[in-house]
């Protein structure tokens, strides 16, 4: 049986009409406003909050840079009331302190407020030391180094900082990163994309591991080269298509790309 790989292209085309929801009654720094969309909606909000938070003072891309750091430990709403807080309480690099870090971190219900301290504090000293306080220094160095993702950021040495969360951070500022987790690599492998990083030998699906994580990024530049849309892009399109059809237990009769999709093919 001769194997056809999905067209990256025709793959998208089918899943922007895509209707996803994103719940939560907040202004998400990452993902918007909440809304019941299609996918193709969700990339373009995408597009316009990057030009959203390039757009803010310093500290106001601090304290959405800080939020995304701190977005994998944090349950539910606790994101978006933790931006909200932050950008209430946060006006200036002299209000980031640990007694103001703690008692917002406290307010919200964050369960490592310890870690969550330890986070933000270690950002702002070396964004102050290295980068003089200044975003442009930061954000031109990471978008010259997304091809190798950028693995020499000194932000990459705080303490509970992953490249995953890394990654999400710096792709509310440039659509050179994307943050790929489960959702992700699951639309990934079984439309059968995930077969163009064949010969890769570090090739794997794990998005906790690092070395298969630095293949999933390279492979997600490798489709955004093949596609046109960037990698920020294919990260949001494919997350909330993850989400809302190709979920764990997937509805293939829903799903706009079944007919391009590997492992609906073979399970036909």
């Amino acid at each position: 049986m001769k194997i056809v790989l999905p067209d990256i292209k025709m793959l998208v085309k089918n899943i922007l009409p895509t209707v996803a929801t994103f719940t939560g009654d907040f202004i998400h720094p990452v993902l918007g406003k909440t809304a019941t969309q299609s996918i193709e909606q969700w990339r373009l909000n995408y597009l316009e909050e990057i030009k959203l938070n390039n757009s803010k003072s310093d500290i106001g891309k601090f304290n959405t840079y800080v939020t995304c750091l701190l977005m994998q430990v944090v349950i539910g709403n606790i994101g978006g009331e933790l931006y909200e807080l932050l950008e209430k309480r946060i006006r200036s690099f002299t209000d980031i302190n640990e007694e103001n870090i703690a008692g917002i971190l406290k307010e919200i219900g964050f369960f490592l407020q310890k870690r969550g301290v330890e986070v933000i504090l270690g950002f702002k000293d070396l964004f102050l030391k290295k980068y003089k306080g200044q975003w442009t220094g930061y954000l031109n160095e990471a978008k010259i180094n997304y091809k190798n993702n950028f693995t020499e950021d000194d932000v990459l040495k705080i303490k509970g900082v992953g490249l995953k969360t890394r990654d999400l951070a710096l792709s509310s500022f440039l659509k050179e990163y994307s943050a790929n987790d489960i959702h992700v690599v699951r639309v990934i492998v079984r439309t059968g994309l995930f077969v163009c990083g064949y010969g890769d030998v570090n090739i794997g699906t794990n998005s906790s591991k690092k070395e298969d994580y630095l293949f999933i990024r390279k492979l997600i530049i490798k489709l955004s080269n093949e596609s046109f849309f960037s990698p920020g892009e294919l990260d949001r399109i494919f997350w909330h298509f993850g989400r809302t059809i190709c979920k764990k237990k997937p509805d293939c009769q829903k799903c706009l790309v079944k007919n391009d999709c590997l492992t609906y093919k073979n399970k036909s």
